[in-house]
């Protein structure tokens, strides 16, 4: 799935973008030593920049990680319109992009099929139509994205 390749780049790129910013905040709590109401706003915004890329690392990139597009998508579009509104322009851009690249494809000359059907393999397996993963003819749910199969 190469849509899944190109979304969790621009994460990454997202990500770098604001570990970048990140310590840039740190640098001028730094060069700011002086003066200490100014190193304490640097350093605050530096901790709350750090958390914040824990949370994008862990909703977004992860679940990306491990094949589950569906399940980063909306956080990834979250983190990318918030991202903008606090001054982390070009990393917000990137998580939009990556929402962008993330949505459901469907195949040229496919029928399309309702959401949760099963696609049904060679040896009885089906694959999900959420994230893709091949699970046994018996199953109920996917063993992928714990999504109902029908």
């Amino acid at each position: 799935m190469p849509f899944l390749k190109n979304g969790r780049m621009l994460v990454v790129a997202g990500l770098g973008l604001q570990a970048a910013q990140v310590a840039f905040f740190f640098l001028l709590a730094y060069f700011a030593r002086s003066n200490g109401f100014l190193v304490s706003i640097y350093l605050a915004v530096g901790v709350i920049g750090i958390g914040w890329l824990v949370l994008a690392f862990v909703l977004s990139y992860w679940p990306l990680r491990a094949g589950h597009a569906e399940r980063a998508r909306t956080p990834t579009l979250v983190f990318g319109i918030l991202s903008i509104f606090t001054f982390s322009v070009l990393s917000g851009l990137m998580y939009v992009l990556a929402y962008h690249e993330l949505k459901p494809r469907v195949l040229p000359g496919a029928p399309p099929r309702p959401l949760g059907s099963p696609v049904p393999l060679a040896g009885g397996l089906t694959t999900c139509s959420i994230c893709g993963r091949s699970n046994p003819p018996a199953s109920k749910f996917c063993r992928g994205c714990g999504m109902a199969i029908h």
